[in-house]
């Protein structure tokens, strides 16, 4: 069944992700209004915000968790305290007696301003993640001035900066560490110069592959390995543990995007076609 959760925006949706419980969707638009949906809730409407410009990157992991942002207009990272919102619909709902399913599409619930903004890049984030959960969590970010970044929300300040690429970061992805004695979480990232690197959560001990795949556009988790794709269809699946290339399989077309599941990557072409590697016939 299709649900239409939003319209009449005027503004081109740019970033679609659906909470880890997947009972929440957040959209973000080219004006950069976000919007968080209940899909389950035939108002599906719970709250919004406003970046105030073209969004760049946006990590959706939950209500409960820091909505994290970042614009083409700056290069700071903005955390955003979604419970803010809930709780003042909640007052409002205990003093008129209305359910918060009555809220029509106008009467979205504001987040008016960050809880944090982050300054440490030199240029544009194009990808951020959280490692951990809540606000004690760390924000992994990665730019177009080739470095990563990590910062604490709890102290709002940047804690480490690594220098990993020779091009703008174009993926990224944590992973439960191989050794969990050492860090909680592996962090790889992809760059535009075709190169896969994994770094601890502390942005630590780094480990660099050229993989001679050109422009990496998208990186996916394959159980505890990694699987990257290509602007030009390489397709490669990769040991998390020594950074080698198991397998790797070409499409003789050019990529515009991807996505996965547990089982399989999806890659759609610019002439309409979607090719489809299954991990279980090694890609």
């Amino acid at each position: 069944m299709l649900r239409l959760l939003q319209d009449g925006t005027g503004a081109a949706q740019l970033h679609a992700q659906v909470s880890l419980s997947g009972a929440y969707s957040v959209t973000a638009d080219a004006d950069g209004l976000v919007g968080v949906w209940d899909v389950r809730a035939s108002a599906a409407n719970v709250c919004r915000l406003h970046l105030g410009a073209r969004p760049s990157a946006l990590y959706f992991a939950g209500i409960a968790e820091p909505l994290l942002s970042a614009t083409w207009q700056d290069c700071a990272l903005s955390a955003w305290d979604l419970r803010l919102v809930r709780l003042s619909l909640a007052r409002v709902t205990r003093c008129c007696g209305q359910a918060l399913n009555a809220f029509s599409n106008s009467d979205f619930g504001q987040v008016r301003r960050p809880a944090a903004v982050l300054a440490g890049h030199g240029d544009v984030i194009t990808q951020a993640r959280l490692i951990g959960s809540g606000w004690s969590a760390t924000a992994v970010t990665g730019s177009a001035d080739w470095t990563l970044a990590a910062f604490s929300l709890q102290l709002s300040c940047l804690t480490a900066s690594l220098a990993l690429h020779s091009a703008p970061v174009t993926g990224m992805l944590v992973l439960p560490a191989a050794d969990t004695s050492a860090a909680a979480w592996d962090c790889w990232s992809i760059s535009r110069a075709g190169h896969l690197s994994r770094c601890t959560s502390a942005l630590q001990d780094p480990l660099h592959v050229d993989t001679g795949q050109g422009s990496l556009m998208s990186l996916h988790a394959y159980g505890d390995d990694v699987v990257t794709v290509s602007a030009d269809g390489a397709t490669a699946h990769w040991d998390a543990s020594t950074g080698e290339r198991v397998h790797v399989a070409e499409l003789r077309q050019s990529v515009t995007v991807t996505a996965a599941d547990a089982s399989a990557v999806y890659a759609g072409s610019a002439d309409g076609t979607v090719s489809v590697w299954r991990f279980t016939e090694g890609l």
